[in-house]
C-alpha cells in the first residue's frame, strides 16, 4: 500500500469557493450532482451513508490509525442543531497520507469524495490548510454514537 501519493488537491471546495453566494451555490450544486452521479453506479449502502449522510464540515479528527490495508479514523461530527456524534470509520485502504498527521485533534473545513477508475477517494481540507486523503476500495464499517 502507498502511504503518500503525489500532489493532493481539492476539486470543488478550494480555499475561496464561498467568496460570494452565487459562486458557493454553483459549487454546491456541481458537487451534489457529482455525488449523485457517482452513487448511481454503486449500491454499497455504507458508501451511500458516507457520501450523503455524514457531514464532515467542522468535524474534528481525533484518531488516525493505519494497520496494513485498514485505515481507521475517529471523528467528532455534528452541530448545535443536530447534536454531536462520535464516528468511527474503517476503510479498506489503498493509499493515504495519514502517517503525516500525528498532531491531533484537528478540524476539517471541507471534504470531497469522488470515484477514480478503480476505487474511491476522499480529500479532507483541514484547518491548517493541509489535506488528508484516503483512497479506498470500500468502507468496512461505520460506527456512530451520540456524544454527551
Amino acid at each position: 500500500m502507498e502511504t503518500a501519493v503525489g500532489l493532493i488537491t481539492m476539486r470543488y471546495f478550494k480555499k475561496h469557493w464561498y467568496d460570494n453566494d452565487k459562486k458557493a451555490e454553483k459549487t454546491l450544486k456541481t458537487y451534489n450532482h457529482h455525488i449523485q452521479k457517482m452513487l448511481c453506479s454503486d449500491h454499497d449502502i455504507l458508501l451511500h451513508i458516507y457520501a450523503r449522510k455524514l457531514i464532515f464540515h467542522d468535524a474534528v479528527i481525533h484518531m488516525v490509525k493505519l494497520k496494513k490495508d485498514i485505515l481507521k479514523i475517529k471523528f467528532l461530527l455534528g452541530d448545535n442543531e443536530l447534536g454531536y456524534f462520535k464516528c468511527s470509520i474503517e476503510f479498506k485502504c489503498l493509499a493515504t497520507n495519514a502517517a503525516d498527521f500525528n498532531i491531533l485533534p484537528i478540524e476539517i473545513l471541507y471534504d470531497e469524495t469522488f470515484d477514480t477508475t478503480r476505487d474511491y477517494r476522499t480529500n479532507f481540507l483541514l484547518l491548517n490548510n493541509k489535506e488528508l486523503f484516503v483512497e479506498f476500495l470500500k468502507i468496512n464499517k461505520i460506527i456512530l454514537k451520540h456524544y454527551n
